[in-house]
């Protein structure tokens, strides 16, 4: 019995250290994880540099050197038709600076598409000092005109033309164009681009000049001689005038003169009473 007991004494004896040396390993790391999430609460109320989601950053990123590109290309055009407003990163009282140059961009190639923004951008800088909102709501109009026969007409038509999108929609509103005419239009601008805008100007002015030329002999004549349209049309019995025709039929049309202050009478009494 008095055996049993050393022995047992013996055993508990050297098992000791073995769960001294384990208790401190656990102190060990309970001390460590707690002195690296103060480090790191620290760190971040001190203002410590911390990973960013800022787009400048993110566009700083290795996989991400095509848009970046693209992002300078478009900077760049801006630079070379508008130096003052690249240096100075102001633009009527609004902030332009790259940051904000670039980030119109973005906006642009997030409803257009990074390829046709910056085709878009490179032939008119002028998109980028613009508001991104006010134009995205302008090709959504151009866009609800299209048939769906002629889907992507809109967006070869600001390809063409950019500035279709500086027009605002209560513009568009007001005039109701059409989407075929707009892109017509477009067309010839686009083909009159490589001359640049004296260039455009001198072939308008030029076109203008041309067609008067035409017309005249076509409407007026020359030297005081009958015109190609008389001419072509001499030989035709007279068009009747239309209060000809009324008086053919017994009618007179200064009787229907009298009818139009009746008619506002008429009208403001009867607005009178259901206001």
């Amino acid at each position: 019995m008095v055996g049993l007991q050393r022995h047992r004494r013996r055993s508990l004896g050297r098992a000791q250290p073995k769960l001294s040396l384990l208790a401190l390993l656990v102190c060990a790391l309970v001390v460590a994880a707690g002195v690296g999430s103060f480090a790191f609460a620290s760190g971040s109320s001190s203002g410590s540099p911390r990973p960013s989601s800022s787009p400048a950053l993110r566009r700083a990123f290795p996989w991400d050197k095509e848009g970046n590109a693209k992002a300078e290309r478009a900077f760049a055009s801006l630079a070379k038709s508008y130096p003052e407003v690249a240096q100075s990163g102001i633009f009527m009282g609004e902030p332009a600076s790259k940051d904000v140059i670039v980030s119109k961009y973005e906006k642009l190639g997030g409803f257009l598409g990074s390829d046709t923004a910056l085709t878009m951008v490179e032939k008119e800088p002028v998109l980028l000092l613009g508001d991104t909102d006010m134009q995205k709501r302008s090709f959504e109009y151009l866009t609800g005109l299209e048939s769906d026969s002629k889907k992507g007409l809109a967006l070869q038509a600001v390809q063409k033309n950019p500035r279709l999108l500086t027009v605002p929609v209560f513009e568009y509103e007001r005039t109701k164009p059409s989407l075929e005419g707009l892109n017509t239009a477009a067309s010839a601008i686009d083909f009159l681009r490589p001359l640049g805008e004296v260039g455009l100007a001198v072939v308008i002015f030029a076109s203008f000049v041309v067609l008067l030329l035409v017309l005249r002999p076509l409407i007026y004549g020359v030297g005081g001689g009958q015109s190609l349209i008389g001419l072509l049309t001499s030989g035709l019995p007279p068009i009747p005038r239309p209060w000809e025709i009324a008086e053919s039929y017994g009618i007179n049309l200064a009787s229907f003169v009298v009818i139009i202050p009746i008619y506002q009478v008429f009208g403001a009494v009867s607005k009178r009473f259901t206001s």
